[in-house]
């Protein structure tokens, strides 16, 4: 289990994962990418994590609930 970490830059920018544009304002960094706040969404349900928790699965984040049933549906349990 990761945790998001929110940071400010305040100038130059940083690349996003997500859209591969530039961001000069807050943004997440996680799974050693930045990204939009916008951008950093469940890869199943589309959206943002709660309590900034979240399981990172084939490159890709999920949160909990998500993350543990696609883990139900792909043993067959």
């Amino acid at each position: 289990m990761n945790a998001a970490i929110l940071v400010a830059t305040l100038a130059g920018g940083k690349e996003t994962r997500g859209v591969k544009r530039f961001v000069n304002e807050t943004y997440i960094s996680a799974m050693n990418q930045n990204w939009h706040l916008g951008c950093f969404l469940c890869a199943a349900c589309g959206k943002p994590f709660p309590g900034g928790r979240f399981v990172e699965y084939h490159d890709k984040p999920y949160d909990l609930k998500c993350f543990w049933g696609l883990q139900l549906r792909k043993h067959g349990s």
